[in-house]
């Protein structure tokens, strides 16, 4: 079990390094009820389809403020779900939870949570700094993954990584890195 952790926090070290460097590369991949669709706008690796969930599966989290444990069956039951993972000091992460705020008039329909393996009082600190307009929403929440399961069950690539799952459960659209607020709010509303 010791050499699985050892693994998964060099995957983490290894992904916070390469995801928030600033190159402003985006891997996007959106979904509808006819076709899938794949756009990649960097040159980083093209994120399949097939390599984000298709369906949200089964994970526990807890509750940033609270240490309670939230699993795939305390999400909201209506509206879209925006499962938003994140690192407190990731420049993109900062930008996009500022512009989600001063949009969120656009896209308080959703439910938003945000997700980070890091210590829950930098969520916190961050989600204060970065996310005042989203504090204290009924439908935002702060999850600390603290047994590191979202990069093996989500994959993603980069920071932030954004999935849009229907009250259904299935994706509408995914993205990693950087995009536009315009972009986001018409992700978010799909």
């Amino acid at each position: 079990m010791k050499r699985y952790m050892l693994l998964f926090n060099l995957i983490g070290l290894a992904f916070a390094i390469a995801s928030c460097a600033g190159n402003g590369q985006t891997n996007d991949s959106t979904t509808s009820d006819s076709a899938q669709q794949e756009t990649n706008t960097g040159s980083a690796p093209s994120v399949s389809i097939s390599d984000v969930p298709e369906v949200i599966p089964a994970f526990t989290f807890f509750k940033a403020n609270s240490g309670i444990k939230f699993t795939q069956d305390d999400l909201a039951k209506k509206g879209n779900i925006v499962l938003i993972f994140f690192d407190p000091g990731c420049s993109h992460c900062q930008d996009e939870t500022r512009d989600i705020g001063k949009n969120y008039q656009k896209v308080k329909t959703a439910n938003f949570y945000f997700i980070a393996m890091q210590d829950p009082s930098l969520m916190e600190g961050f989600i204060n700094t970065y996310g005042g307009e989203l504090k204290g929403k009924d439908n935002v929440t702060l999850l600390y993954d603290r047994n590191m399961e979202f990069l093996p069950k989500f994959n993603p690539k980069q920071y932030p990584a954004v999935y849009v799952y229907g009250s259904d459960r299935k994706l509408r659209a995914h993205w990693d890195g950087e995009k536009k607020i315009d972009e986001i709010i018409t992700a978010i509303n799909l």
